[in-house]
C-alpha cells in the first residue's frame, strides 16, 4: 500500500473489526474508507446512489448477480444505486486489514458532466456518453490513481474553496471513469467491432505489438486523419495513442519477464522495437513504478 494511504487510514478511530468506516463528503462526492481486521463472510453492503468501490489492499470475495470472483488492490467496480453486494474477508486480521473505498458521486454531479460532454466532445461514433454500473472488473491506472488520489486530497482536507474543488475533480474523475471502463471494453472484447474505428484500432495496435508502429500506419488502418485519429483516442480512452502503445508494449514485456526467466532484459526489449535497453527500463519503471530485473525477481 502507497505511503498516501498509510497516511489516510491513520485517521481512522473505529475498534470495529468488520468494516470500520471513515467518511468524508462535500456536495459533489462522498467518500468512505473501509477496513476490516478479521476474516468475516457474507457481509451485506448497497449505496443509494452510483458507486465506485476499489479495493486498496488485501482480498475480498464478491457475490454479485449470481456470479462470484477476487476482489484485489487496483482493480475497481462501477455499481448503480442499490445494486447489493455480498462480501467474504477471508484474509483480514488485525496484522494484515483487508481495505478498499467506495466513493459514492452525486446524480446531478454525473449528470451535468455527461452533459457536457455529449455538447462540447462528442464521441467519434455520434453515440452519447453513459456512465451505467457494471459489476465487471477494471483496472486502475495511473491516471485514474492520480484522480482518486487528488478527491481524497481534497474532501479530507480543510482547504478554502474545498465544495468547489472537490466539484470539479469530481468532474475529471467521472471523465477518467468513463474513458477507463470504454478502454476495459476495447481491451476485453474477443472481436473487433467493425462500425467503431477505435477498436479496430486497438486491435491492431495489439496484434502487432512487437512492431515499431506510427500513428500515419494506425490512423490509416482506423481510416481517419492523424488528427482526428489522435485527438479521438485522447478523448475517448484517455491517454495518447504513443501512451498506450507504450503502455501494452509494457504489459507484453511482463508477460515475456515471468515465462521465461533465461531471456535477458534486451532480448525482451529489441523484441519489442525500442529503441535501446535504457530506454526500455525508463519506460518500463515509469508504467510498474520498478524495473524490470525487480519486477522479474517477484516471480
Amino acid at each position: 500500500m502507497s505511503r498516501f494511504y498509510e497516511n489516510i487510514y491513520r485517521g481512522m478511530r473505529a475498534e470495529q473489526l468488520v468494516e470500520s468506516r471513515l467518511s468524508y463528503a462535500t456536495d459533489a462526492i462522498e467518500v468512505n474508507l473501509f477496513e476490516t481486521k478479521t476474516q468475516a463472510f457474507n457481509f451485506s453492503l448497497k449505496f443509494n446512489d452510483l458507486s465506485f468501490i476499489s479495493m486498496i489492499k488485501g482480498k475480498k470475495v464478491m457475490h454479485f448477480k449470481d456470479e462470484e470472483f477476487d476482489f484485489l488492490p487496483e482493480e475497481s467496480l462501477i455499481l448503480n444505486k442499490y445494486d447489493k453486494m455480498i462480501i467474504d474477508f477471508p484474509e483480514a486480521d488485525l496484522k494484515n486489514p483487508t481495505q478498499c473505498m467506495a466513493l459514492i458521486i452525486s446524480p446531478d454531479e454525473i449528470s451535468n458532466t455527461l452533459n457536457l460532454l455529449n455538447e462540447k466532445h462528442q464521441k467519434h461514433d455520434k453515440s452519447d456518453w453513459q456512465l451505467d454500473g457494471s459489476y465487471n472488473k477494471i483496472e486502475n491506472d495511473a491516471y485514474l490513481q492520480n484522480d482518486i488520489k487528488k478527491i481524497i486530497s481534497i474532501v479530507s482536507s480543510n482547504r478554502n474553496h474545498k465544495s468547489v474543488l472537490s466539484k470539479l475533480a469530481t468532474q475529471q474523475l467521472i471523465i477518467s471513469l468513463l474513458q477507463t471502463k470504454f478502454r476495459n471494453i476495447i481491451l476485453t472484447s474477443t472481436y473487433s467491432d467493425p462500425n467503431n474505428r477505435l477498436f479496430t484500432a486497438v486491435d491492431y495496435i495489439r496484434k502487432n505489438i512487437e512492431k515499431a508502429l506510427s500513428i500515419d500506419e494506425i490512423a490509416s488502418v482506423a481510416f481517419m486523419s492523424k488528427q482526428s485519429f489522435f485527438r479521438h483516442f485522447k478523448n475517448e480512452l484517455g491517454l495518447t495513442p504513443n501512451d498506450f502503445i507504450l503502455k501494452e508494449k509494457i504489459n507484453k514485456a511482463k508477460q515475456l519477464l515471468k515465462r521465461d526467466s533465461g531471456r535477458s532484459i534486451n532480448d525482451v526489449a529489441y523484441s519489442l522495437s525500442f529503441s535501446s535497453a535504457s530506454y526500455f527500463i525508463q519506460i518500463f519503471k515509469k508504467f510498474t513504478g520498478i524495473t524490470p530485473k525487480k519486477y522479474r525477481q517477484q516471480f
